[in-house]
């Protein structure tokens, strides 16, 4: 059991530094596109905004670089993209100046990672719970800027 245990404690390390390392690789960004009009349908859009953030596992203070797109109508962690994250469907909920957000991107090999958050202005912050079949769910925290 303890070997299991520290099997997904460095698989949990090695999917932080790997799903944030995007920042010092040659992986492209989609460029920031124009976001849409909400006003139709009284749902807020994070469309076309991007976020740098610092990643970490909660509790703990090392973090990593992460960078978050919300592109047409769909959230995506570009540090994920080598596991098999997907860009995942968002929903958003406005709260007084601030959005809420939800997402949850599957991956064939990796499980799921459920992302909740709240833009407020340029700013991002909220958390990440990474469920994989055979190991304990593992809780990650987020905060950042608009690029």
């Amino acid at each position: 059991m303890k070997s299991l245990q520290m099997i997904a404690s460095v698989l949990a390390i090695l999917l932080i530094m790997g799903c944030t390392r995007a920042q010092d690789s040659d992986q492209q960004v989609p460029e920031e596109t124009s976001m849409k009009n909400s006003t139709d349908d009284a749902v807020p859009s994070l469309d076309g905004k991007t976020f740098i953030v610092d990643f970490s596992e909660k509790g703990k203070t090392e973090s990593t670089k992460d960078t978050l797109v919300f592109a047409d109508g769909t959230f995506r962690s570009v540090g994920c993209d080598q596991y098999g994250f997907t860009a995942a469907p968002y929903t958003a909920t406005e709260e007084g100046e601030q959005v809420g957000f939800t997402a949850s991107a599957t991956s064939d090999t990796e499980g799921t990672m459920d992302w909740t958050g709240t833009v407020s202005g340029e700013t991002i912050e909220g958390e990440v719970t990474w469920a994989k079949e055979g190991q304990d769910a593992i809780d990650y925290e987020y905060t950042g800027t608009l690029q």
